[in-house]
């Protein structure tokens, strides 16, 4: 069997937000407890970033260890997921951007000291918790890059800003200095009818920007139409026609050259390791791709600066040390099941306890875990 430590990404770890674009990444807290406590039971222990380093570099690996990650620095990891990885005696990394660390102060409460309808659920870690878990032990903090966004990447216009989409990284855009409030009661989504230009993420490629007479035009044509406007069923087309007309008589906009993308690539991962590395008091050496986008040059850099450095699901197979002397980190999804009708499960520990020995090389975990697939499915089948 390998002895690859495996590494599993999670997200948020608590009560699914219904109305939120990316409710699918939660995990429900309970199934979280039983996903741990089944580790637990058969005989798991959890490696902090230097020791899931460190085994890497030396070939030790120790029986059933596992790293886990969470991304992006969600509330929740605090609320939920560090009381539960305390009571079993674990520890997670969490990949935090700084644009959307919460300014408040003080330790919000968890689920194991209040009710979970007195808590604050929905919105992202303050320094002051962080803070407490890297004491406790129970979660280190390491780099996820400053903005976690997308930006425009050509002059091709794919869409407008409407009400209900899944644009709200363009809300962000425009008021960063509240990205940390968007799960809220008071988030921001507006500027109604502006064109969404083909798109990335923020670190795989250049950024577009355009003549920004369009916007404004499409924006103020929208405001004019009256309040049922995105009611109607041409309201694409009416957008599309004054596009066309706003863009005859733009000037053209402008694509970063290489040169300025990687120097923002640089500019993102350093800026990100300095703020961390402050606020904390501690070194920060692993770095996480936001959205797992970048490309081959960013990728060089990230490595020149940290010890460990994820990579994409489409280079899962490319882990190992690079030229840099940096570890290429692949990750594994926390384990779902998505059904044709748009719901997920998680389907808890022993699954994913099945999927650990899988991914080691244990054919009969393998089977054991396609039956136990195929039986989930069948039942949500029958369930119709």
């Amino acid at each position: 069997m390998s002895r690859e430590v495996p590494c599993i990404m999670y997200h948020t770890v608590g009560i699914p937000k219904p109305d939120w674009v990316w409710s699918f990444l939660t995990m429900p807290f309970e199934t979280f407890d039983h996903e741990m406590r089944v580790l637990k039971k058969c005989g798991y222990r959890t490696l902090s970033s230097a020791e899931f380093l460190e085994c890497h570099r030396t070939g030790e690996f120790p029986d059933k260890a596992v790293y886990l990650t969470f991304d992006d620095g969600y509330l929740d990891n605090w609320v939920f997921a560090a009381p539960i990885l305390e009571k079993y005696g674990f520890c997670g990394t969490i990949f935090v951007n700084p644009d959307f660390v919460d300014p408040s102060m003080g330790l919000r409460p968890r689920y194991d000291e209040r009710p979970v309808d007195e808590l604050e659920l929905y919105g992202f870690l303050n320094w002051d918790e962080m803070r407490e878990m890297e004491r406790r032990g129970c979660m280190e903090i390491q780099s996820h890059a400053m903005t976690h966004t997308w930006y425009f990447s050509s002059p091709e216009i794919v869409d407008f800003h409407h009400p209900g989409d899944d644009y709200v990284w363009m809300d962000w855009n425009d008021r960063p200095e509240k990205k940390y409030g968007y799960l809220g009661a008071d988030a921001y989504r507006g500027n109604w009818g502006a064109p969404v230009y083909a798109h990335r993420k923020s670190l795989s490629g250049p950024v577009y920007t355009p003549d920004p007479s369009v916007r404004e035009g499409l924006i103020a044509f929208a405001a004019e139409q009256g309040e049922g406007f995105f009611d109607r069923a041409d309201w694409r087309e009416a957008l599309g026609g004054k596009a066309d007309e706003l863009q005859a008589t733009a000037g053209e906009g402008r694509l970063e050259t290489d040169a300025e993308y990687l120097e923002r690539v640089r500019w993102e991962l350093t800026e990100s390791k300095r703020v961390l590395e402050r606020e904390l008091g501690k070194s920060v050496d692993v770095f996480c791709w936001p959205g797992g986008g970048y490309s081959d040059e960013a990728e060089a850099i990230a490595a020149s600066l940290y010890k460990g450095v994820t990579v994409g699901s489409a280079k899962r197979d490319q882990g190992g040390w690079d030229e840099h002397g940096s570890f290429k980190i692949a990750r594994i999804g926390a384990q779902s099941l998505f059904f044709e009708d748009g719901s997920i499960i998680y389907p808890g520990g022993w699954y994913t306890c099945l999927f650990l020995r899988e991914y080691q090389g244990d054919g009969v975990a393998r089977f054991i875990r396609q039956v136990y697939k195929a039986a989930l499915l069948l039942k949500k089948k029958m369930a119709r």
